[in-house]
């Protein structure tokens, strides 16, 4: 089961998929920061405890996912007005709907 800490991340990639280019990036960059401070509070937690009941697998490859997608994200945002604009034919010229 993911932490609170990683469904929030999850929640944000979801939300800034209907904001606009600036704010979704925003939105993202916070993602990957809390993406961040969870991998670090993962780290020291591992550290100090002598008996984990978790299994830290499963956070650590859902921390390892939600960074993908973040990452994943962040491009296609970035290359959206490169697409919407006068580029869009030559970045994908098989696109019937492309200017």
């Amino acid at each position: 089961m993911a932490t609170p800490a990683l469904e929030r991340v999850a929640a944000a990639l979801e939300q800034a998929t209907e904001m606009d280019t600036e704010r979704a990036l925003e939105t993202l960059e916070d993602a990957r920061q809390n993406l961040d401070a969870f991998e670090e509070s993962e780290r020291r937690r591992l550290l100090e405890a002598s008996d984990i009941g978790d299994d830290p697998s499963t956070a650590e490859s859902t921390r390892r996912r939600l960074e993908t997608v973040i990452d994943q994200r962040i491009r296609t945002i970035e290359n959206r007005e490169a697409y919407d604009g006068s580029f869009g034919a030559a970045m994908n010229p098989d696109d019937e709907d492309a200017p």
